[in-house]
């Protein structure tokens, strides 16, 4: 195998991050740009299990498996694995190098006829729901062609059905499913079932995660971001409590060097703030602060977070000197304010 190759998706969401030492597979995905559904899992395609792996040179269509396809001629159920096979290798070059091509569309073709091989009951029958969902769901984040994205959602639903809880994939089909969920809401950015059904989703996948799990931290915040965006919505304080409790617990997981303790304590003071600003305890104004304040030590000068952290610890101590009138938060958000004056020249956007 070259060195130049690369990991490769097989049925999995939509940006996959891989340690290729220990061959974990992490999966991200937004809403408003911060949900990440985490879950650890292993590929298994057609009986081996492994990390697929393409070179950058392979990209001539004698390369990608035509030859199995030959060898498998229509009605053999080996037809569906190698089509599925070729369709993973076409969308992996369309995906990482060409943008999308004819190369998109026709492992979407293949993804179809693969499926078609696979009726009910058919032991691969899920497999091949959830890479003809990515697929499409693909193709939407390329194009936006929302039918592609309600097509997706309607076939992982039915690869959920086909793997119950204790099947060794769910916790793909949930993270398929809660990432194209996240996709319409964000598409559509209204408030609906969508959004209460990637709830349900994503308080399953931290039921995946127990205590000890290495993604329990992740799964925590993505729930808390889920249920406080409901709460901006529909104004319930049950889901803004539930928030807070969840990131709290995110928290107790990440030691001061962790990476993103300094992204999960401002989002905690955020979610401590908007309780405030709604119910008005000045404790919850206090803990904020001392959040952003960790959040802001934990990013020196030179991190690129550190101009939005002096912005959340500014405003925190503005809206404290405007309830208590005490001339040392005045001060120190003043002085806060200024440091990117000094630091980035005049047109900077951080300025």
């Amino acid at each position: 195998m070259s060195n130049s190759a690369k990991h490769v998706r097989f049925d999995y969401p939509h940006l996959t991050v891989t340690d290729s030492v220990s061959g974990t597979y992490v999966f991200l995905s937004g809403l408003q740009n911060s949900v990440m559904m985490c879950l650890p899992v292993t590929a298994d395609y057609g009986g081996e299990t492994g990390t697929c792996l393409y070179t950058e040179e392979a990209i001539d269509l004698g390369d990608l498996g035509l030859e199995p396809l030959r060898l498998c001629p229509p009605g053999q159920s080996m037809q569906s694995i190698s089509s599925a096979r070729l369709a993973i290798d076409l969308r992996g070059t369309s995906s990482n190098q060409f943008g999308v091509t004819r190369d998109l569309e026709r492992a979407i073709a293949l993804y179809r006829e693969a499926l078609d091989l696979c009726p009910q009951g058919h032991p691969m029958r899920s497999l091949s729901l959830n890479s003809l969902g990515v697929g499409l769901s693909t193709r939407y984040h390329h194009l936006g062609t929302a039918e592609d994205l309600d097509e997706a959602i309607v076939l992982g639903r039915e690869a959920l059905d086909l793997r119950p809880q204790g099947h060794r994939d769910r916790s793909v089909s949930l993270n398929n499913l809660a990432v194209d969920l996240c996709s319409r809401y964000r598409h559509f950015g209204t408030i609906g079932p969508d959004l209460d059904e990637v709830i349900v989703l994503a308080k399953e996948i931290l039921e995946l995660c127990p205590p000890g799990h290495p993604y329990r931290s992740t799964t925590l915040n993505n729930l808390a971001l889920l249920l406080s965006t409901r709460y901006i919505q529909l104004r319930r304080m049950e889901d803004l409590d539930e928030a807070i409790v969840l990131v709290r617990k995110a928290i107790d997981l990440l030691p001061q060097e962790h990476p993103r303790r300094s992204m999960s304590l401002n989002s905690l003071a955020i979610h401590l703030s908007t309780r405030y600003n709604q119910v008005g305890g000045m404790k919850d104004l206090d803990e904020a602060i001392v959040l952003n304040r960790e959040a802001l030590a934990l990013r020196p000068q030179g991190h690129p977070g550190r101009p939005m952290s002096l912005k959340y610890l500014a405003i925190r101590l503005s809206t404290r000197y405007n309830q208590l009138m005490q001339l040392g938060d005045l001060t120190e958000a003043t002085a806060l304010i200024r440091e990117p004056r000094v630091l980035y020249p005049q047109g900077h956007p951080d300025r």
